[in-house]
């Protein structure tokens, strides 16, 4: 079988055969086409529904996609007698079409254009020529078009158009170094027609007209398009365009040649005597001077200056107006090299374009190598002679080769990012929403622009509405999609060209909380020894895909967090891309690695806890989605005394519903009054006496049906309290009595404690001061015995106050007047 999406949905016995297997229902075609998009993985039925139905899926949405399956399994059997049955199966939660990779067009398509886009980058620009032209003959026409869509299939169309256009523009690149400039003019004017807001294109049509003798038609091209962004976005052209612009109003000579690099920078390298600036340009005062000081200044002048930072926080920009503001400090001019397009440069490559360039060898010019992904890459670079300068702009933290003087970059500050949103979208009059955009942003200039030009190209979007988008994870990654430039993606540069080893670390790290998480942590996750945890850890923080949580890591050992953009964008490749087994037994290396930290903590438990705490309810969440019941109950009940004692009343109640879940779902009753009782002393702490009544009374009658005398005992005390807050103090009494008769074995000390407590509290209830501070006495020695120290301050504490007014029921719970018997 022979299956074609790059145009309408062609399905073939066999590539000569005249008669297609094409199904004629919209319906069929649309499940057969989301099967084909995702061939060979497991397309779950929600996925199909949501393609067929969207929002709006009958009641009989499952069984009608069944049928349809069917009926495409029958079509499928009948075209291919021999295999055509077989390339659907289903694989719980859904289908998968098996497919081999010579069956489906994209196949030819992506490696035509792979293979073109290494020519291109190799200069064997014929071969480029026609690889590209050979991927462009693969498609019949628009992506399905005669497919209903619906997300997934939408999605797909948008990065298959991208990938198309991504070949047009190489093999135009090509055709312009072959001198085809005068053929190409024709094609390009219907290109910009088509896709207006296309830059390169512009750039493209620009080249072909200057070489051409139409130096007047070039400009009046950039006229256009420049009045188009101003009026449609908002903004003004690109850098790159703009240097183009440049260079055709000079009437550069060397443009002439196709020899040089064309259009809008996709190429490795430009030159340019004046860089221009970015109309939007906001803020950076203090790393302007100090990059001006560094470049211009003798006193200070450096080898050249690396501003590293994380993606999207606006290294290029800076860069190039720094290159501006420095211009005539620098009278040969700009000389600018990508050393990443698409591929980094080797440092051999790099030095190689620069020397094409005319180097700096006698020349005073500045560099602007943007890009870099390694020390030995700038080090190659970097001038070596007077009067010349280097800007270099890298993500990794630079570790100072050749000398070079380093400026890490951070977000903008809360004002300038406000300043950059009102340049593109204009005034924004809601401050809290404007607040909130920010926040969502995380500050980056390249986040911060995506949002304000989608606010200005939709004007009904109010700064509320597009704060309130941005919450949700989908539309987050929707409203930061601008035409060709998908900003998500961008921040995931770093992701696409690491090793393995790095990527799996990036997906696989997203399971931990999101606030920040420790070292032993990620090497449970990781299934590794802590060592090469932290060697790998590392290794992301340097390609800012990760970062240290601790202001101050001298006061304990280094945590680490994804920022707040980076974190959705790992979830979604560890959904996407990790083996559910793999994720699923990460989840369980990490909750038992949680687990087993609680119980080793041991008189240090109270600082563990304060260090974990925030965490500790998303990895318990993660442990329930897992179903790991039996990790979670081992977590959670190590740490239900250290919620109590923290007041956390949120977190308390966010691990112990689960865990009583979990408990319920292993039919375990000893863990389930185990977790009764710690909810019941929630509900009493906050007052919910009839609810925490409610639980001690399941959890006695659980600890019953388990044989716990422990457990039973354990439920008793919490009666007693619940007796006690309602004046019931001979009830109270008689609990606590049935209570300490079982709790004399070894084990039971922090049982015996609470019920001396309770009896104690009954004794001052009853007038008996003398009786209250011997009970107190002895729930001291138990505490010295259990090494917590904070319950030997209570009960220290209730002795010293035994009789005076109020009474501190348990540790932090007072009452300002002892209950009386009624």
């Amino acid at each position: 079988m022979r299956f074609r999406i790059l145009g309408p949905l062609d399905v073939r016995a066999d590539p000569a055969d005249s008669a297609p297997a094409t199904p004629r229902a919209a319906k069929l075609r649309t499940v057969l086409a989301t099967l084909l998009v995702r061939a060979n993985d497991v397309v779950p039925f929600d996925t199909i529904v949501d393609e067929l139905w969207g929002d709006s899926p009958p009641r009989t949405a499952t069984t009608t996609l069944q049928v349809y399956v069917s009926q495409l399994r029958k079509l499928l059997r009948e075209s291919d007698p021999e295999h055509g049955g077989q390339l659907i199966c289903t694989h719980r939660p859904g289908y998968t079409l098996k497919l081999t990779r010579d069956r489906i067009d994209t196949t030819a398509f992506e490696e035509l254009h792979e293979r073109g886009r290494q020519a291109l980058e190799r200069r064997e620009f014929a071969a480029a020529a026609e690889a590209q032209r050979q991927a462009l003959a693969v498609w019949r026409g628009d992506f399905l078009a005669d497919t209903p869509r619906g997300p997934l299939l939408e999605s797909t169309a948008t990065r298959l158009a991208e990938q198309r256009m991504a070949a047009f523009e190489q093999r135009v690149r090509a055709d312009l170094q072959l001198g085809q400039h005068e053929n190409l003019i024709g094609e390009l004017h219907t290109s910009v027609a088509e896709h207006p807001l296309r830059e390169e294109l512009h750039g493209h049509l620009m080249v072909a007209l200057y070489r051409s003798g139409r130096q007047a038609d070039a400009l009046r091209v950039f006229a256009r398009v420049r009045a188009l962004l101003v009026e449609e976005l908002g903004v003004e052209p690109g850098a790159a365009l703009q240097r183009l612009h440049q260079r055709v109003l000079s009437g550069e000579k060397t443009l002439l040649s196709p020899s040089s690099r064309t259009a809008a920078g996709r190429g490795h390298a430009t030159r340019s005597m004046a860089p221009t600036t970015d109309p939007a340009f906001t803020g950076r005062r203090a790393e302007l001077a100090q990059l001006q000081r560094l470049l211009v200044e003798p006193s200070a002048a450096a080898a050249g200056v690396i501003i590293s930072g994380p993606g999207g926080v606006g290294k290029s920009a800076l860069a190039a107006e720094a290159a501006l503001r420095c211009a005539d400090a620098f009278p040969d001019g700009l000389v600018h090299l990508d050393l990443h397009p698409g591929r980094p440069l080797s440092p051999a490559d790099a030095l190689s374009e620069l020397r094409r360039l005319g180097g700096t060898r006698d020349r005073r010019v500045l560099l602007l190598l943007d890009g870099a992904v390694s020390d030995e890459q700038v080090r190659a670079l970097l001038p070596t002679g007077p009067g010349s300068g280097a800007l270099v702009t890298m993500r990794r933290t630079p570790t100072g080769p050749g000398g070079a003087a380093s400026l890490p970059l951070g977000p903008l500050t809360g004002p300038e990012s406000r300043h950059l949103i009102e340049a593109v979208a204009g005034p924004q009059p809601d401050d809290e929403a404007l607040a909130e955009i920010v926040t969502a942003c995380g500050r980056l200039p390249l986040l911060l622009r995506a949002v304000a030009t989608r606010m200005a190209t939709r004007p009904r979007w109010s700064a509320r509405r597009v704060a309130d988008r941005l919450r949700d994870e989908q539309a987050w990654a929707l409203t930061l999609r601008i035409g060709e430039l998908d900003v998500p993606e961008r921040l995931l540069a770093a992701y696409r060209t690491a090793p393995d080893e790095t990527r799996r670390a990036f997906r696989l790290l997203a399971l931990l909380p999101a606030e920040h998480f420790p070292l032993w942590a990620a090497a449970a996750v990781l299934d590794v020894p802590q060592a090469v945890a932290e060697s790998v850890v590392e290794d992301l923080v340097a390609e800012r895909l990760l970062e240290t949580a601790d202001d101050d890591a001298s006061s304990g050992p280094v945590r680490y967090r994804f920022d707040a953009l980076l974190r959705p964008l790992a979830a979604r490749t560890l959904a996407a891309e990790e083996d559910p087994a793999e994720a699923h037994a990460a989840t369980g290396r990490m909750c038992a690695a949680y687990a087993a930290a609680v119980e080793a903590a041991g008189e240090h438990r109270h600082a563990w806890f304060a260090a974990e705490r925030s965490g500790l309810a998303e990895v318990v969440a993660t442990a329930h989605r897992a179903r790991l019941w039996e990790p979670l109950l081992r977590l959670v009940c190590g740490t239900s005394r250290e919620f109590e004692a923290a007041a956390a009343w949120e977190g308390w109640a966010a691990t112990h519903r689960p865990a009583l879940g979990a408990a319920r779902r292993l039919g375990d009753p000893a863990a389930q009054a185990r977790v009764l009782c710690s909810l019941g002393d929630l509900c009493w702490q906050q007052g919910e006496l009839g609810r925490a009544r409610s639980r001690y009374d399941q959890a006695r009658a659980l600890a019953d049906q388990a044989g716990s005398s422990r457990l039973s005992a354990r439920a008793r005390v919490g009666l007693a309290d619940v007796a006690l807050e309602r004046g019931a103090v001979d009830d109270a009494g008689r609990l606590l009595a049935s209570a300490l008769a079982e709790l004399s074995a070894p084990g039971a000390e922090r049982v015996r404690f609470d019920a001396l407590r309770a009896l104690a509290v009954t004794a001052l209830a009853s007038g008996r001061a003398g009786e209250a501070r011997g009970l107190f006495a002895q729930c001291a020695d138990l505490a010295a015995g259990l090494r917590d120290r904070r319950l030997g301050a209570y009960a220290r504490r209730a002795a010293r106050q035994a009789g005076a007014h109020g009474v501190e029921l348990r540790p932090g719970v007072w009452r300002l007047t002892t209950p009386r018997a009624a």
